[in-house]
């Protein structure tokens, strides 16, 4: 499904016909491809699932010229209106959860909770696992040895098979909006969007992350106890959404259930 809003265009792609209704976002540089193993198993269990392409990626289209976190949190906002919602869950995975933060801080009134999965910006990764990502996603032709090494160094757990390492390579890649989100997020102070707003949040966390480290999960928790459910995913590092969509699934659907967009 494609929004017209104001002249740029947002791409959605929705599961389930649910009225409690999800906003997913992708990661760095990345579309909504990533949600094809979680989506459809939230969607089984009563719920809406819409994941969103942010401008430049996918179908969605709009100026990338001094992006910012705020033009991107407007976005989402802009977005949940047109699909005629007044509220809904957002769900974000990496990159994602910083715009979904920042959309709870800056557009409360549209978020009834917060979904952060992979979720960093304080403690950050080790050089190692930042430079095998890196080479990882700028090289298009690795043999496999190598491809796998770079993946479970910095990417996949070490007990990931091949097979879903495999699909790291083979989602669309969208370098030009990576560039502009990663200068957008360099240009933000931590402080516009760490809190999230006064949302509730789940945040799960794959425990072999080596990007976004677990240790970010642990100070959320002690920062926020009240608002914060914190879950540990084992043998998961920060491609969850494809090692252990079961599992992501599971913790997403029991903390909604818990929170519904009618109690927030």
């Amino acid at each position: 499904m494609l929004l017209d809003i104001e002249g740029s265009i947002f791409e959605v792609t929705v599961w389930g016909t649910a009225e409690e209704t999800i906003v997913a976002l992708p990661g760095l540089g990345t579309d909504t491809s990533w949600y094809q193993f979680l989506a459809p198993k939230v969607a089984a269990a009563g719920f809406r699932f819409i994941a969103m392409n942010p401008r430049g990626i996918g179908g969605s289209s709009g100026t990338l010229d001094n992006l910012s976190m705020e033009t991107m949190a407007n976005d989402v906002a802009d977005v949940i209106r047109a699909l005629g919602l007044e509220k809904v869950h957002l769900i974000g995975w990496a990159f994602g959860n910083r715009i979904a933060r920042s959309t709870a801080a800056r557009h409360p009134n549209r978020v009834a909770s917060l979904g952060l999965l992979a979720a960093g910006g304080r403690v950050q990764p080790a050089k190692e696992a930042l430079d095998a990502m890196n080479e990882l996603i700028s090289s298009d032709h690795l043999a496999e040895d190598r491809l796998v090494h770079l993946a479970r160094t910095s990417l996949y757990s070490p007990s990931s098979d091949v097979l879903a390492i495999r699909k790291s390579v083979a989602a669309g890649k969208w370098p030009q909006a990576r560039e502009a989100q990663l200068l957008a997020s360099n240009k933000a102070e931590l402080s516009e969007w760490w809190s999230g707003g006064n949302a509730r949040m789940l945040v799960v966390q794959g425990l072999d992350d080596k990007m976004a480290v677990p240790e970010n999960g642990y100070v959320l928790k002690e920062e926020f106890p009240e608002r914060v459910t914190l879950v540990g995913i084992h043998d998961a590092g920060h491609m969850l959404l494809v090692e252990q969509a079961d599992k992501v699934a599971q913790a997403i659907v029991s903390f909604l259930a818990r929170n519904p967009i009618a109690k927030a």
